[in-house]
């Protein structure tokens, strides 16, 4: 096995709550449909809630249609832009709510922006109609509400500023380090080179999260744009103080700030050093003992499995003694929601 591991906060998150999490999203999971147990783990990872499928719609929206009409000086129409939003959220719906994931040939890859998996289509949560026309309504409400948020200073408008940068690059996942023996490459929401050429970091909050930490999330961010920085010695490195760092809350139209000292990184660094350890240690022990699910305990904490995508699967498999089957998942499905 290689000495390296691909690091990632996330990874990190799920560790410390739950070995079984672990296993089931970061060990089981596979696209492919001939082991059904990994295939039906790989659906459970990417399935969604109301409140992320809007907020995956939104950040899409900002990827693809409004930061690219801001850095081509495009005519900016929010009003139009919300339209495109809640469009895409429909076709998003329409291929969860027609299982369209679980067609022979369909990959992530082939459905495109369409692909989309919620909880209410796979686990059958229950919802109301008023439910997803709120829904909806949020998605435009957030994107028509865009031009009104101001930067921390709260003078300058979120727009203004984007539009003033040099540079705007959207949804940036190719920069990646080695930090001693961790592979980080983070997932950048949008990286700006602002007027005097100094990289800016903002992070798109788009769905409540009871477990999010966007301050480390940007930190580690930081930390890859100054260590990259290093790797072009014909360029000078950033100071710390070069690189700024901001959460963007669309649904609450606020813009945060987050410190990024040599302090901060320091301990960062350290974390992430004694985590890719322990990651390490445990996928090193899964393969060289051929642990399995059942190998692993349940956690304690209740709002943890209470959150948890894979809790309907993990009760299943503990009551049919670990041993999948397709058509008694989904009775079990169908027998839990209607009890």
């Amino acid at each position: 096995m290689s000495d390296r591991i691909n690091w990632s906060y996330s990874t990190v998150g799920v560790l410390r709550q739950c070995s079984r999490k672990f296993y089931f999203g970061h060990i089981l999971a596979n696209y492919g449909k001939s082991n059904k147990l990994k295939r039906k783990a790989f659906e459970l990872k990417q399935m969604q809630n109301l409140s992320m499928w809007q907020g995956s719609v939104v950040d899409k929206i900002m990827e693809t249609i409004i930061i690219p009409a801001i850095a081509n000086k495009d005519r900016l129409d929010f009003h139009l832009f919300a339209e495109e939003a809640a469009a895409l959220a429909d076709q998003r719906f329409a291929f969860s709510k027609k299982k369209s994931y679980q067609e022979e040939g369909v990959t992530k890859t082939v459905a495109g922006d369409d692909f989309c998996i919620l909880n209410i289509h796979e686990i059958e949560e229950a919802y109301t109609d008023s439910e997803i026309s709120h829904a909806y309504q949020n998605v435009r409400d957030v994107v028509i509400n865009i031009p009104n948020i101001l930067m921390p200073d709260n003078k300058t408008l979120l727009i203004d500023f984007l539009k003033e940068a040099n540079s705007l690059y959207p949804n940036v996942s190719n920069r990646q380090v080695e930090i001693e023996t961790a592979n980080v490459k983070p997932q950048i929401d949008l990286v700006i080179y602002d007027k005097k050429w100094k990289p800016v970091v903002m992070d798109w909050k788009v769905s409540d999260s009871w477990t999010s930490d966007y301050s480390k999330q940007l930190v580690i961010i930081g930390i890859v744009i100054y260590l990259k920085r290093l790797e072009t010695p014909d360029k000078p490195p950033f100071e710390y103080e070069d690189i700024k760092l901001y959460e963007v809350d669309l649904l609450k139209g606020t813009v945060k700030g987050h410190e990024f000292t040599e302090e901060i990184v320091a301990e960062m660094i350290d974390e992430i050093n004694l985590t890719s350890s322990d990651i390490k240690l445990i996928r090193e022990e899964i393969k060289e003992n051929n642990l399995t699910i059942e190998d692993f305990d349940t956690t304690d904490n209740q709002s943890t499995c209470k959150f948890c995508n894979y809790a309907t699967l993990c009760s299943f498999l503990i009551q049919h003694k670990f041993q999948y089957d397709e058509k008694a998942y989904l009775k079990f499905i169908r027998d839990k929601q209607s009890a």
